[in-house]
């Protein structure tokens, strides 16, 4: 007579590759939990970046076509906080920072009067706002040049995440200065 032979798993073989499986996807699960938050940080802080980087540009664009600089305390060398010109509709147009915001003003006759508007998105900070004018007297034989250098952090909103960044971006004059 031949004996019987049971095939197929025991109870405790199941029930430890259960548990070694369940180890294994919570494993991988927190890991894709933090992948998604760390995903979803970035591309805020990348939202962030580029609204500054989109103020920035604006800002660069508005002194290109401008002219007749003029400075808080005169446009020497050394950096000045603020600055004003007039752009290419005959706007005068100044910007400037406001406690930790960098702010634009426009005026003047047939012109949508703005009193210090927000340039920056309220999660960006501004420590350090610099203006370097070179060429902003009239046929004084230099194209007139203006570097903007920004400091300052980003805070990505719902989170302790803080984002520093220091931004220089140069403009130079489009019209001659014969």
């Amino acid at each position: 007579m031949k004996s019987m032979t049971h095939k197929g798993y025991t109870l405790i073989e199941l029930l430890v590759s259960i548990s070694i499986f369940a180890v294994v996807m919570l494993a991988a699960t927190s890991a894709y939990l933090a992948f998604i938050d760390a995903n979803r940080r970035a591309q805020t802080t990348a939202t962030i970046m580029n609204s500054l980087f989109f103020a920035v540009d604006s800002m660069a664009r508005d002194i290109r076509t401008g002219n007749n600089y003029s400075c808080a305390g005169g446009c020497a060398a050394s950096g000045v906080s603020s600055i004003s010109f007039t752009d290419a509709n005959g706007c005068s147009v100044t910007y400037a920072m406001l406690a930790t915001t960098i702010v634009k003003s426009v005026s003047g006759p047939g012109c949508t009067t703005q009193t210090n508007s927000a340039v920056t998105d309220p999660t960006v900070t501004v420590n350090s706002l610099l203006y370097y004018v070179r060429g902003s007297t009239a046929h004084d034989a230099l194209q007139p040049n203006v570097t903007v250098v920004i400091a300052g952090q980003a805070t990505v909103p719902n989170s302790t995440t803080v984002v520093p960044f220091q931004i220089e971006t140069g403009a130079t004059q489009r019209l001659p200065d014969l």
